[in-house]
């Protein structure tokens, strides 16, 4: 017989703290930009640019939702 490990984990049940997240991430990269008008920064520089406040990949998203809402230009 197999066990769910994952079962009774905190994290199964509190939906949306990745969104929380994200926008947390969102508003950092705004701010970011603010203080540098003009330069040009790959994604993946930003991933590590802000590696020790978020996961890479939700500084990806914030940065993805930023260009689909036209606050931030690809």
């Amino acid at each position: 017989m197999v066990e769910d490990v994952d079962a009774g984990f905190a994290w199964e049940e509190e939906e949306g703290w990745e969104d929380a997240y994200v926008e947390d991430a969102k508003a950092a990269l705004t701010g970011f930009f603010a203080e540098r008008t003009g330069e040009v920064f790959y994604l993946k520089q930003l991933e590590v640019l802000f590696e020790k406040r978020f996961f890479h990949w939700i500084t990806a998203k914030a940065a993805n939702q930023l260009i689909a809402d036209e606050v931030l230009r690809a």
